[in-house]
């Protein structure tokens, strides 16, 4: 505001008029525009004196990184300190002892590249490296890696630092090494290969239903051609447009299996007259535990104590011989080369206190008495189906407890020796086999010991003790029990 000055009245006379106000000054001058935004790049690598760069262009050069913001295109621009160094600006350049830049973070095409400092994610302040999948820089699924100590490099997936776990797979997903670290524990499991044969369908008309003649391998007694639920085959011609197919129903008899697939779409597969399929069947997975309290093998067994030798007992999941402790506790009567469909190796018989007694107990075979013993999926009863062979008395037991409430299935499962859940009722061949080792076992009675084969409707397979004869008995008449279990 302007400075002014007014005059007074002379003597005593009036006083003089006030002064008028001064004018407004002028207004200030505008600020400053602000610096400009950071200038947006590629980073390709290591700088090459003879290579043209255009503009954006990142590169690596003498120890500091340097985007190109002039002279495009024009070879021999190198980023040195001096007037032509106006062709490139330093994103961070090395200190002034000659240490290398720290460039904070910059992130290119996925690759997150964190320099040294508070921003360097590993807790320590190193610089680290992080893999993201996508454009999703907030995403918590990504690979870390980053030094964590001298000669040590920390790879982990996303989350809070040291409190995530993480899966590495080592070849393929499906198929390969998985390891997995949670929490407290670390597990390795490894797929094993997917079984693959073909079967002929000797269906004669071409429909949904694939028809497989079933017969028993001489040798090892087990059932050839039969296909499980979960099998699957891959689409092809004649109307299968999807890429996989699971068999999804089985009825089956001792002479034949008929068949129907479905895929995820809900589509049946439409199967052609006397044409073979080559089927594919999941063999299942090993897996091995390493806890505070022990390590947990592939057959469940758990070691808690150190050994030094490396060697495995049976009870361990080694190597096991007839006569020796199984992981169950039992003693081992039955040693196979594994198949696609018996994929184990020994059968273990349980002692004879199995029950809580001295000696095996004396039951009636079933309450079921007037039929056969159900399909486990359809519910059939009026045609036989167990099995005798080799492999099959775990199946023949548990449609055994689908058709009756009390008798010698329900007593031989409900022992849980070794902490396994797998004891049954021996076939007919796998009991005639403990038969030929019951001295190696020990413990029988002098006596009728029961199968899970039925022989009729009503009449089941014993094996005489005594005498070794293998003959029928009356379903409701009693004879002898011993579990078995196959591993």
């Amino acid at each position: 505001m302007a400075r002014f000055t007014t005059t007074g009245g002379s003597g005593d006379g009036t006083p003089g008029a006030p002064g008028t106000n001064g004018t407004n000054g002028t207004n200030g001058t505008n600020g400053a525009n602000g610096a400009d935004g950071a200038t947006p790049f590629t980073l390709i690598g290591a700088y090459d004196n003879g290579a043209s760069y255009n503009l954006g262009i990142a590169v690596y050069y003498n120890g500091g990184t340097y985007v190109r913001t002039g002279n495009p295109l024009n070879p021999g621009y190198p980023p040195e300190i001096g007037a032509i160094n106006a062709s490139w600006t330093p994103i961070a350049e090395k200190g002034a002892d000659g240490s290398p830049a720290d460039t904070g973070s910059v992130t290119f095409m996925g690759v997150y590249v964190i320099g040294d400092g508070a921003e360097s994610g590993d807790g320590l302040g190193n610089g680290t490296l992080k893999l993201m999948p996508d454009a999703d820089l907030n995403s918590d699924q990504y690979l870390i890696i980053d030094p964590t100590a001298p000669n040590h490099i920390h790879i982990r997936a996303g989350g809070v630092q040291d409190a995530s776990y993480a899966d590495l797979f080592i070849g393929g997903e499906r198929t390969g090494v998985q390891v997995s670290d949670g929490y407290g524990s670390v597990t390795i499991r490894s797929k094993n290969a997917d079984d693959e044969r073909f079967e002929p369908n000797i269906n004669e008309v071409s429909n949904t239903t694939m028809i497989v003649a079933l017969s028993i391998d001489g040798v090892t007694g087990a059932t050839v051609g039969q296909l499980n639920i979960g099998d699957w085959i891959i689409g092809g011609s004649f109307g299968n447009d999807d890429a996989k197919y699971t068999i999804n129903s089985a009825i089956q008899n001792s002479t034949q299996g008929e068949y129907t697939a479905i895929s995820e779409a809900g589509n049946l597969y439409e199967f052609q007259a006397d044409m073979p399929y080559t089927i594919y069947r999941n063999m299942g997975e090993d897996r091995w535990r390493f806890q505070t309290n022990g390590i947990t093998f592939p057959d469940n067994t758990v070691q808690t104590t150190a050994y030094n030798s490396g060697t495995l007992t049976c009870a361990q999941g080694g190597v096991c011989a007839i006569g020796d402790t199984g992981p169950g506790g039992g003693i081992v009567f039955y040693v196979q080369t594994p198949t696609a469909s018996a994929p184990w190796r020994y059968m273990e018989a349980a002692p004879n206190t199995w029950s809580g007694g001295t000696q095996d107990p004396i039951i009636r075979w079933s309450s079921n008495t007037e039929n056969f013993v159900p399909n486990l999926i359809t519910g059939n009863t009026t045609v036989i189906q167990t099995s005798n062979n080799i492999g099959s008395g775990y199946s023949n037991t548990q449609k055994m407890l689908r058709g009756g409430t009390f008798g010698a299935a329900q007593a031989a499962t409900a022992y849980n020796g070794g902490g396994k859940s797998d004891w049954h009722l021996p076939s007919k061949v796998e009991l005639n086999q403990l038969y030929s080792e019951r001295a190696t076992v020990g413990g029988f009675m002098g006596g009728d010991y029961w199968s899970s084969s039925e022989n009729s409707a009503t009449v089941d397979w014993v094996q005489d003790f005594i005498t070794s004869a293998s003959g029928p008995r009356d379903k409701n008449e009693n004879g002898y029990v011993r579990p078995v279990r196959a591993f």
